[in-house]
């Protein structure tokens, strides 16, 4: 009987640093998916618009090369997330390890 006891003791003893337990675990799991999620995301859409071998007007574009749209961006475009209606969008997934990148852009009046 004092083993039934004893084992009760202990159970009961470590069940506070438990619950501090599942709190920081439910706390970092939490943490991991707020910075993680967004990570993910943009690697999906990577590889979602750049897996053309060219550009296609429409967002989708190899890797360092534009892609510039050719009509004005509507509520049922994806690419865009809010898009303006009255704007021209150009995309471009760039690739900066290899080498830097100059990028022109002609003045606007």
């Amino acid at each position: 009987m004092s083993t039934v006891v004893r084992a009760t003791r202990i159970r009961l003893a470590h069940q506070p640093r438990c619950r501090r337990s599942r709190k920081r675990v439910l706390s970092v799991g939490t943490q991991a998916y707020v910075s993680g999620e967004p990570l993910l995301d943009m690697q999906r859409v990577y590889q979602s618009l750049t897996s053309v071998t060219v550009p296609d007007h429409q967002g989708d574009a190899p890797v360092s090369q534009f892609s510039h749209f050719t009509d004005l961006a509507n509520t049922k475009e994806g690419v865009v997330v809010a898009p303006n209606a009255d704007t021209l969008y150009s995309i471009a997934w760039l690739a900066l390890t290899p080498e830097p990148i100059v990028v022109h852009v002609p003045s606007s009046p």
